[in-house]
């Protein structure tokens, strides 16, 4: 896993979840979109990712949540306030 939740300000935070693979290096980066969205994405690129034939060995599979807003701050739209605790969980720690 790199970044941490929340380091990245709320104005540059990326919303849906991009995935960058490098078959040469056989690595894989996941950078997680501050979103339902986002969160859902993430879990299926890694899902996704476990299953690629493309993939021959081992893949490095790293998790960037830098964008993910962090705990207590508010959601836009729906009300409440952010808990990102059970998506750390969900990626692997």
């Amino acid at each position: 896993m790199r970044g941490d939740i929340g380091t990245t300000p709320a104005e540059l935070r990326r919303e849906l979840t991009e995935v960058k693979c490098h078959q040469d290096k056989a690595k894989a980066e996941i950078f997680v979109g501050d979103s339902r969205q986002g969160w859902v994405e993430s879990y299926r690129a890694l899902l996704e990712l476990s299953t690629d034939k493309q993939f021959s060995g081992k893949v490095n599979v790293i998790i960037d949540l830098s964008h993910v807003r962090p705990a207590g701050e508010p959601l836009k739209g729906f009300g409440g306030v952010a808990n990102p605790v059970k998506l750390v969980r969900l990626v692997g720690h």
